[in-house]
């Protein structure tokens, strides 16, 4: 049973400004809101102690996450939330119906008739993180779901911005591997396909950083995504 199990309705206040915290013994952790909104720059889902304690990186930053149903690519839906200067983009938070958090962190997620669980645990000992989707509908109905891993590889205190180049990549089938600044964060799933579509989202803001008057903007890089087609139900981990 969760420690702790909280109802959000879909609503973006107050759990915006709610945070949950998984460490992994070296330094490391996993940080972020409720809502899956990154309000800080300390905040993703794997800050690695390369010399534990210390030295400090941010190695996975948040994953982008969209669903189309019965092949609705008009209309489609995504799960994430990101904030920028004049909005928030997209809404995943309208679908999350619950955050639970014990030894791992999970999100409920109810969108177009589809259920899905987000579930992360940070490895023990280990710069390590596991998130596993698990999506159910009626049997009848076609499943698309696309993943994007962003990435800013920087040191934890830092902000990352484009510099006129993709961050260097490598792909194998279902592995990555993206580099930058003698970082490197490696990437894979257990299902689908990925698909290499390199691109930079611009302009993310930090609303804690902007409170604290520090610098509160940055550029992410995202290699491609990761594409899972089913009916009825369907699950991958990364």
């Amino acid at each position: 049973m969760a420690l702790y199990s909280i109802n959000t309705f879909g609503q973006l206040e107050p759990w915006l400004h709610d945070e949950w915290l998984l460490t992994n013994g070296l330094g490391g952790f996993a940080f972020g809101t409720i809502v899956g909104c990154n309000t800080r720059r300390y905040h993703g889902l794997l800050v690695a102690a390369n010399k534990p304690p210390v030295d400090r990186v941010m190695t996975l930053s948040p994953l982008g996450e969209m669903l189309i149903v019965d092949g609705d690519f008009d209309h489609p839906h995504e799960l994430a939330i990101n904030q920028y200067r004049q909005n928030f983009h997209p809404r995943g938070d309208k679908y999350l119906r619950r955050f639970e958090l014990h030894d791992t962190a999970s999100w409920h997620y109810e969108v177009a008739g589809v259920r899905i669980i987000k579930e992360l645990q940070i490895g023990w000992k280990k710069n390590l993180v596991g998130v596993r989707y698990t999506l159910d509908a009626e049997a009848s109905r076609k499943i698309e779901f696309r993943v994007w891993p962003f990435f800013s590889l920087r040191d934890f205190h830092g902000l990352r911005h484009a510099d006129g180049y993709d961050l260097p990549t490598q792909i194998e089938g279902l592995n990555l591997r993206v580099s930058s600044d003698g970082i490197t964060a490696n990437v894979t799933a257990d299902a689908g396909e990925f698909i290499r579509e390199p691109a930079w989202w611009y302009g993310q803001v930090y609303a804690i950083e902007t409170e604290r008057g520090q610098d509160d903007a940055e550029d992410q890089f995202t290699p491609g995504r990761y594409t899972l087609s089913f009916q009825g139900r369907g699950e991958v981990t990364f």
